[in-house]
């Protein structure tokens, strides 16, 4: 059974994905790049095991979650900006494919 790492390890983790996925949305960079940059740039206590398993997983399943939250926006996905679809993906991500995070965490 693996060891589940430290509440503050994964809460860092969750904030360098919500950054990388602004700026993929900003930049529109490559998954690889982004994954590197945000590796060499920050140094500690983080659960990489999480980033590396979400910020890929998230960018993958663009299409299908953009399906899923087009009928609960009171708008169209374009006119969100990126920190609110960023947020967005992450958190329909979690709930729809990490059973492993409550859905307390993610709201």
């Amino acid at each position: 059974m693996r060891k589940k790492p430290p509440l503050a390890r994964r809460r860092k983790a969750r904030q360098l994905i919500l950054q990388a996925l602004y700026q993929w949305l900003l930049t529109g960079s490559e998954l690889t790049d982004i994954s590197k940059q945000f590796h060499e740039q920050n140094q500690g206590k983080i659960d990489w095991e999480f980033f590396d398993e979400v910020l890929p997983g998230v960018l993958k399943s663009v299409e299908t979650l953009d399906k899923h939250l087009h009928p609960l926006l009171d708008r169209k996905l374009e006119a969100l900006d990126p920190i609110e679809k960023a947020l967005l993906y992450l958190g329909t991500y979690e709930l729809a494919n990490r059973i492993d995070v409550p859905y307390r965490v993610v709201i």
